[in-house]
Protein backbone atom coordinates (compact mmCIF):
# COMPACT_ATOMS: atom_id res chain seq x y z
CA UNK A 1 0.00 0.00 0.00
CA UNK A 2 0.78 3.52 -0.71
CA UNK A 3 1.41 5.27 3.10
CA UNK A 4 0.65 9.19 3.47
CA UNK A 5 4.42 9.46 3.73
CA UNK A 6 5.77 8.41 0.96
CA UNK A 7 6.71 11.26 -1.55
CA UNK A 8 7.89 8.54 -4.61
CA UNK A 9 8.96 5.52 -5.21
CA UNK A 10 10.32 3.64 -8.32
CA UNK A 11 9.81 -0.55 -9.09
CA UNK A 12 11.94 -2.52 -11.00
CA UNK A 13 11.25 -6.18 -11.89
CA UNK A 14 7.94 -5.85 -9.79
CA UNK A 15 9.62 -4.70 -6.47
CA UNK A 16 10.35 -1.36 -5.23
CA UNK A 17 13.59 -0.81 -5.31
CA UNK A 18 13.81 3.33 -4.84
CA UNK A 19 11.89 5.39 -2.32
CA UNK A 20 11.98 9.34 -1.81
CA UNK A 21 11.54 10.21 1.85
CA UNK A 22 12.66 12.53 4.25
CA UNK A 23 14.81 11.92 7.03
CA UNK A 24 12.46 11.81 9.61
CA UNK A 25 10.08 9.39 7.93
CA UNK A 26 12.94 6.89 7.06
CA UNK A 27 13.73 6.76 11.09
CA UNK A 28 10.09 6.29 12.09
CA UNK A 29 9.06 3.52 9.19
CA UNK A 30 12.17 2.34 7.42
CA UNK A 31 12.44 -0.86 9.11
CA UNK A 32 8.72 -1.53 8.07
CA UNK A 33 10.17 -0.46 4.34
CA UNK A 34 13.02 -2.86 4.18
CA UNK A 35 11.65 -5.77 5.95
CA UNK A 36 8.46 -5.18 2.92
CA UNK A 37 10.64 -4.31 0.44
CA UNK A 38 14.31 -4.94 -1.46
CA UNK A 39 14.98 -1.31 -1.59
CA UNK A 40 18.18 -0.31 -2.50
CA UNK A 41 17.92 3.53 -3.37
CA UNK A 42 17.20 6.06 -1.06
CA UNK A 43 16.54 9.85 -1.98
CA UNK A 44 16.20 11.92 0.64
CA UNK A 45 13.78 14.66 0.05
CA UNK A 46 14.10 18.15 1.05
CA UNK A 47 17.22 17.74 2.92
CA UNK A 48 18.54 16.51 5.86
CA UNK A 49 17.26 18.93 8.08
CA UNK A 50 19.32 18.66 11.19
CA UNK A 51 19.22 15.12 11.03
CA UNK A 52 22.23 13.53 10.04
CA UNK A 53 23.14 11.49 12.78
CA UNK A 54 19.63 10.51 13.85
CA UNK A 55 19.24 9.16 9.91
CA UNK A 56 23.00 7.41 10.82
CA UNK A 57 21.35 5.33 13.32
CA UNK A 58 18.38 3.93 11.41
CA UNK A 59 18.81 0.04 10.46
CA UNK A 60 17.46 0.48 7.05
CA UNK A 61 20.67 2.00 5.87
CA UNK A 62 21.87 -1.33 5.84
CA UNK A 63 20.16 -2.40 2.71
CA UNK A 64 20.75 0.64 0.49
CA UNK A 65 23.58 0.64 -2.13
CA UNK A 66 22.33 4.04 -3.56
CA UNK A 67 22.50 7.06 -1.53
CA UNK A 68 20.81 10.79 -3.34
CA UNK A 69 21.24 13.50 -1.22
CA UNK A 70 19.76 16.98 -2.29
CA UNK A 71 21.15 20.32 -1.68
CA UNK A 72 22.00 21.68 2.00
CA UNK A 73 22.78 24.87 2.94
CA UNK A 74 25.61 23.78 5.48
CA UNK A 75 26.34 19.97 4.21
CA UNK A 76 29.64 19.09 6.35
CA UNK A 77 28.33 18.32 9.60
CA UNK A 78 25.51 16.65 8.29
CA UNK A 79 27.30 14.31 5.44
CA UNK A 80 29.97 13.54 8.54
CA UNK A 81 26.98 12.40 10.60
CA UNK A 82 25.75 10.07 7.94
CA UNK A 83 28.98 9.07 6.24
CA UNK A 84 29.83 7.47 9.82
CA UNK A 85 26.85 5.49 9.84
CA UNK A 86 27.72 2.15 10.68
CA UNK A 87 24.86 0.83 8.75
CA UNK A 88 26.28 1.93 5.44
CA UNK A 89 29.44 -0.09 5.55
CA UNK A 90 27.95 -1.63 1.99
CA UNK A 91 26.37 1.74 0.31
CA UNK A 92 28.49 1.90 -2.92
CA UNK A 93 27.20 5.24 -4.77
CA UNK A 94 26.75 8.69 -3.42
CA UNK A 95 25.05 11.50 -5.21
CA UNK A 96 25.45 14.73 -4.00
CA UNK A 97 23.18 17.78 -5.99
CA UNK A 98 23.46 21.17 -6.18
CA UNK A 99 26.60 20.95 -3.51
CA UNK A 100 30.01 22.84 -3.13
CA UNK A 101 32.76 20.35 -2.79
CA UNK A 102 35.11 22.89 -0.81
CA UNK A 103 38.43 22.10 0.09
CA UNK A 104 37.67 21.64 3.86
CA UNK A 105 34.31 19.36 2.96
CA UNK A 106 36.45 16.91 1.03
CA UNK A 107 39.43 16.88 3.40
CA UNK A 108 37.02 15.95 6.27
CA UNK A 109 35.32 13.47 4.68
CA UNK A 110 38.68 11.66 3.59
CA UNK A 111 39.75 12.42 7.39
CA UNK A 112 36.86 10.70 8.90
CA UNK A 113 36.31 7.59 6.31
CA UNK A 114 33.19 8.44 5.70
CA UNK A 115 30.89 6.15 3.76
CA UNK A 116 33.73 3.79 4.03
CA UNK A 117 32.04 1.20 0.82
CA UNK A 118 31.70 3.94 -1.49
CA UNK A 119 32.84 2.88 -4.77
CA UNK A 120 31.17 5.69 -7.02
CA UNK A 121 30.56 9.51 -6.32
CA UNK A 122 28.06 11.22 -8.66
CA UNK A 123 28.26 15.01 -8.52
CA UNK A 124 25.24 16.61 -9.88
CA UNK A 125 25.64 20.58 -10.47
CA UNK A 126 28.06 20.76 -8.23
CA UNK A 127 30.56 23.48 -7.62
CA UNK A 128 34.18 22.62 -7.10
CA UNK A 129 36.09 25.90 -6.63
CA UNK A 130 39.68 25.72 -7.75
CA UNK A 131 41.79 25.50 -4.72
CA UNK A 132 39.63 22.23 -3.89
CA UNK A 133 40.82 20.39 -6.99
CA UNK A 134 43.41 18.53 -5.11
CA UNK A 135 41.18 17.47 -2.40
CA UNK A 136 39.26 15.95 -4.98
CA UNK A 137 41.61 14.08 -6.85
CA UNK A 138 42.72 12.98 -3.81
CA UNK A 139 39.25 12.04 -2.27
CA UNK A 140 38.70 9.55 -5.42
CA UNK A 141 42.11 8.38 -5.75
CA UNK A 142 42.84 7.82 -1.50
CA UNK A 143 39.41 6.19 -1.37
CA UNK A 144 39.71 4.06 -4.51
CA UNK A 145 36.73 5.19 -6.45
CA UNK A 146 35.93 3.29 -9.51
CA UNK A 147 33.19 5.69 -10.96
CA UNK A 148 33.04 9.39 -10.85
CA UNK A 149 30.01 11.13 -12.47
CA UNK A 150 30.33 15.17 -12.53
CA UNK A 151 27.40 16.03 -14.66
CA UNK A 152 27.08 19.89 -15.23
CA UNK A 153 29.81 19.71 -12.66
CA UNK A 154 32.47 22.65 -13.22
CA UNK A 155 35.52 21.72 -13.04
CA UNK A 156 39.36 22.46 -13.82
CA UNK A 157 40.70 20.73 -16.96
CA UNK A 158 43.12 19.57 -14.42
CA UNK A 159 40.95 17.87 -12.48
CA UNK A 160 39.43 15.95 -15.34
CA UNK A 161 42.56 14.91 -16.34
CA UNK A 162 43.54 13.86 -13.34
CA UNK A 163 40.50 11.73 -12.79
CA UNK A 164 40.45 10.25 -16.33
CA UNK A 165 43.82 9.27 -16.04
CA UNK A 166 42.91 7.62 -13.03
CA UNK A 167 39.66 6.43 -14.22
CA UNK A 168 39.40 5.86 -17.56
CA UNK A 169 36.23 5.49 -18.95
CA UNK A 170 34.77 5.61 -14.73
CA UNK A 171 34.54 9.16 -15.51
CA UNK A 172 31.78 10.25 -16.51
CA UNK A 173 30.18 11.76 -18.66
CA UNK A 174 32.78 11.00 -21.46
CA UNK A 175 33.81 13.75 -23.18
CA UNK A 176 32.06 14.57 -26.35
CA UNK A 177 34.06 16.98 -28.69
CA UNK A 178 30.46 18.08 -29.51
CA UNK A 179 29.27 18.78 -26.10
CA UNK A 180 32.47 19.90 -24.41
CA UNK A 181 33.51 23.45 -24.35
CA UNK A 182 36.86 25.40 -23.33
CA UNK A 183 36.31 28.55 -20.75
CA UNK A 184 39.13 30.07 -19.72
CA UNK A 185 40.53 27.55 -17.27
CA UNK A 186 37.42 25.45 -16.97
CA UNK A 187 36.10 22.51 -18.93
CA UNK A 188 32.40 22.74 -18.54
CA UNK A 189 30.82 19.24 -19.18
Amino acid sequence: PNPPWNLGYVCRRGFVDEVQWTPAHLIAHGDALVREAPVRTLRIFRSLEGQGASLAAAPALARLRRLVIPPMPRPTEELLALGRSPHLKRLHSLCVENLTLDRALLERLSLARAFPGLRALEAIRCTVPADADPALVDFVVSRGLVAVDLSATRVSAAVTSALRARLGDGLLPRPDRKSTRLNSSHLVI
